[in-house]
């Protein structure tokens, strides 16, 4: 089940120009396709590209996935000057293009596929977080470029820090879904508001609770989850900027740490704890 969104132009498109477009922003682009998938954040949906150019991007996702998708959709009509017509029992029918018009079509056709998917015979409950959840790790990962820049253009306030991807992973013999940063305990780190700090050598993985990992280093400064950054983008996440540790902090974190097993799962896999309720109540 997915989301089909078609573009109306005045005069015909020039898929050379098209093409470019899409380059130019990332996508992988072949004659008939242009495919955006972020490898931060996990969202992916494509274009496709023929006499008409069309939209298509997949329900049964987390809203996150309509969120990154309008910002896109918004840059590719208003480079051309398209219209569309939007076919969905909810969307804009044939017109101008809004993204809260697309994100009101998005939410409607997402929440009726997960209770279309939901009602079949067999089907498994799938991993979910609350929708708030998901959608503050998201703007985590989708500004991570950003608080690279925020960080390099502050230095000497604060610590030349690495900006992990919050991943999600669900741990050996657990069944919920959980949020980690990995981190060599070596370099200053941007550590945001997960559930583990995880860490690695040649024995395997090792886990800390975020809060023990916070209380054993000191915490060179705090960023709020509703910074704005230059770029306009939300932090997202309550952030601490760790600065190198010394040898005595880095003992106290490596003591903290446990032998740590998981399956990482992706953003595609992890839906709304809100609508999954509802549709396997």
């Amino acid at each position: 089940m997915s989301y089909d969104l078609y573009f109306r132009a005045t005069k015909p498109l020039d898929l050379v120009e098209v093409r470019a477009f899409f380059e130019e922003r990332g996508y992988k682009v072949s004659e008939t396709q242009a495919f955006f998938e972020n490898e931060s954040t996990g969202v992916y949906f494509g274009f496709e590209l023929g006499s008409t150019v069309s939209f298509n991007i997949n329900y049964y996702r987390p809203h996150v996935f309509g969120l990154e998708a309008a910002t896109e959709l918004t840059s590719f009509i208003e480079r051309f000057g398209l219209e569309i017509e939007d076919p969905q029992m909810h969307g804009m029918g044939k017109g101008p293009y809004t993204a809260d018009g697309f994100l009101r079509g998005w939410n409607a056709g997402n929440e009726f596929a997960h209770s279309a998917i939901a009602s079949n015979e067999g089907v498994e409950r799938p991993l979910a977080l609350p929708a708030v959840r998901n959608a503050a790790v998201w703007r985590w990962n989708y500004a991570k470029d950003a608080i690279v820049d925020e960080l390099e253009a502050n230095l000497g306030d604060v610590p030349p820090c690495f900006v992990p991807t919050v991943m999600m992973v669900v741990p050996e013999g657990g069944s919920d879904v959980k949020t980690i940063v990995v981190w060599d305990v070596q370099m200053a780190i941007a550590i945001p508001e997960v559930d583990l700090v995880v860490t690695h050598d040649d024995r395997g993985l090792w886990a800390a609770d975020r809060a023990a990992v916070l209380a054993a280093v000191t915490i060179d400064t705090t960023w709020e989850a509703d910074r704005v950054l230059a770029s306009g983008r939300v932090l997202g996440l309550r952030a601490c900027l760790i600065d190198e540790l010394d040898e005595l902090a880095h003992k106290r974190v490596r003591t903290l740490m446990k032998p740590f097993k998981a399956t990482r799962v992706a953003a595609d896999q992890v839906l709304d704890a809100e609508l999954v309720n509802k549709a396997f109540s």
